[in-house]
């Protein structure tokens, strides 16, 4: 055999098992929702994906709470894709793990993906966690994301609760850097806001930016260290 048909062999070896590798990879994750940007600030365009993984055995028929949804321990992620507007090239490429949709060997707990959108140009991501067990409570995290052609920055951040007896809300606006936050008995509502100074700047996303409360909050998501105040 020459060195010459090895070289082609080799090649169509070594493209078939990427192929294969793609395809496992595409089979591995489902698409739960995409929204895509076409024209961005600085020659981009981008797109969001939410994936959920794709194990049939992660899914089973036990009832998760009194709300009517099934057990699915699948890992879920956030995937960011970059690319050049005028010729398509894919300029980068970020994943970011999210909660499970429910949490093995907890009956209660279930953290429901409620909105995957683009507002003024920013990437908007809101989660619902509900304790969906006797009275139940419920906590929403909102999160607006800046995509640029180098990073993807939380530019504000929101967690309100509700539960039969308290309402609560903070809002972390990075850009302007303050933190708002009011408080009340549910029969009341939300009190009066008090405003916190803070100097952190842009949030940059990392692998902890879905499953733990951004600075100057602490601790993980739900309970953010008692919101951190």
């Amino acid at each position: 055999m020459n060195k010459y048909r090895l070289f082609i062999i080799s090649v169509f070896t070594f493209c078939h098992a990427a192929a294969l590798a793609d395809d496992a990879t595409k089979a591995q994750w489902r698409i739960v929702e995409s929204i895509e940007l076409q024209r961005g600030a600085d020659g981009i365009r981008w797109r969001a994906t939410f994936l959920d993984e794709n194990f049939p055995e992660k899914r089973t028929a036990n009832i998760v709470g009194n709300v009517g949804v099934p057990e699915n321990f699948n890992q879920r992620r956030l995937k960011i894709e970059v690319f050049d507007e005028a010729s398509g090239a894919l300029l980068r490429r970020e994943e970011f793990p999210a909660p499970t949709e429910t949490i093995q060997d907890d009956p209660c707990s279930i953290t429901e993906l409620t909105k995957l959108d683009v507002e003024a140009g920013y990437l908007t991501l809101d989660f619902q966690y509900q304790f969906a067990c006797g009275a139940g409570a419920g906590t929403d995290f909102s999160y607006k994301i800046s995509v640029t052609k180098n990073k993807s920055q939380m530019i504000e951040f929101n967690i309100s609760s509700a539960s039969r007896e308290i309402v609560s809300e903070i809002t972390i606006d990075y850009k302007k850097g303050r933190m708002t936050s009011r408080y009340g008995r549910t029969e009341e509502g939300l009190g009066k806001p008090l405003f916190k100074k803070i100097s952190i700047g842009a949030y940059p996303l990392n692998s902890d930016a879905l499953s733990q409360c951004p600075a100057p909050l602490r601790g993980a998501i739900p309970n953010c260290g008692q919101w951190g105040l």
